[in-house]
């Protein structure tokens, strides 16, 4: 189940960090061109903690490795909002 879980949220992740890189004019309308550096980096780095996730589901599919990455990703979730929140309109 937890496999499943692990599995799914990486594979949402990495769906959401192509989305980011393949619409990356259409979101600099949305935040300012300054966001330009921030949104390619945040899309890189949704797609490569996407990747740690898959590789981790099916290696390692423990509660305690599920628990260190979701905690991973709504850390690297806050930072990315931060730096997009510091040049926003």
């Amino acid at each position: 189940m937890v496999q499943i879980l692990l599995l799914l949220l990486s594979l949402f992740i990495i769906i959401i960090g192509w989305s980011f890189k393949k619409n990356l004019d259409a979101l600099e309308v949305t935040f300012s061109s300054d966001n330009h550096q921030n949104l390619k980096m945040t899309s890189t780095t949704l797609l490569v903690i996407g990747v740690l996730g898959l590789i981790l589901g099916i290696i390692i599919p423990t509660k305690v490795v599920a628990l260190f990455y979701v905690s991973l990703c709504l850390i690297v979730s806050a930072i990315s909002s931060v730096r997009l929140a510091k040049k926003m309109k």
